[in-house]
């Protein structure tokens, strides 16, 4: 019997790569009203300047691990107490710094001043522009009547619960799960145990529900758990599925706890 439902927040809740999208696009329109550059190949360019300056830091290895990046220390809160998230915070301000200066640099400009615009920019648009998929509020809602709900997360505990409480979500959940305050993500089975021991359910009492394969998936059934994926695109799905339910959104999650498991890989559609 499912006791508690385990979500992932991006790509399952939120629409955080439309964010992304945007967020660039809105930097980049920044820039060419102050200097002759291409607006989109800038905004084509920033998750790439991002990533090469991460790589530059020590503390990239312990945040590969926990498998986020450096577009989302870009913009999102660092704090916490664990080791990552300390060494996070302290080079969170150079390291935006060197994005958007490398940025510049790349179109042989130096603008200190525009560089901070652009930072500013950039942390404000990713906060306002992230959504909830249209579905989620009302879905959220209907579980909390018959089940526990958690959110298992790969990032920073302070961003992803800002991210929650700005769309109001939070008050659905009993805790945030992220994994640079565990050291490792998601599919690794360390977060899901800790997930299901703050929970207090066993493994067979447990569903996980998110986007991804690789971590959401796989992860969540090497440690016993149920899993529902969710396929947002019109992609078809795997060959096999290993009789895993698919949902084309929350929508469906309802009527899919209440049916018996499927012994065939089997596909819902969201009406």
């Amino acid at each position: 019997m499912t006791r508690v439902i385990f979500l992932d927040l991006d790509e399952t809740l939120i629409a955080q790569e439309k964010a992304f999208a945007l967020a660039y696009q809105s930097v980049a329109t920044l820039a060419t009203k102050v200097v002759d550059v291409d607006r989109d190949s800038l905004a084509e360019f920033i998750p790439v300047v991002a990533a090469s300056c991460f790589d530059k830091l020590a503390v990239a290895g312990l945040v590969r691990r926990c498998r986020f990046g450096g577009r989302d220390v870009l913009w999102g809160d660092p704090s916490g107490d664990s080791e990552v998230l300390r060494q996070l915070t302290a080079v969170a301000p150079a390291y935006r710094k060197d994005v958007w200066s490398t940025l510049l640099a790349k179109h042989s400009i130096t603008d200190p001043a525009l560089a901070e615009s652009l930072d500013a920019c950039f942390r404000h648009e990713m906060t306002t522009k992230m959504t909830a998929f249209d579905e989620v509020e009302q879905v959220l809602t209907n579980l909390r009547q018959n089940y526990r709900l958690a959110i298992i997360t790969n990032g920073m505990p302070a961003a992803q619960q800002a991210k929650l409480q700005r769309l109001g979500l939070n008050n659905h959940f009993e805790t945030l799960i992220a994994s640079a305050d565990i050291g490792v993500g998601k599919p690794a089975g360390e977060i899901f145990r800790h997930a299901l021991a703050v929970m207090r359910v066993g493994a067979h009492e447990a569903i996980m529900v998110g986007d991804s394969w690789d971590g959401d998936i796989i992860g969540a059934r090497r440690e016993g758990m149920n899993a529902c994926w969710v396929r947002r695109d019109d992609a078809d799905p795997m060959a096999n599925t290993e009789g895993t339910p698919i949902i084309s959104d929350l929508s469906s999650l309802i009527a899919l706890l209440q049916s018996p498991p499927a012994r065939e890989p089997s596909r819902i559609i969201a009406s």
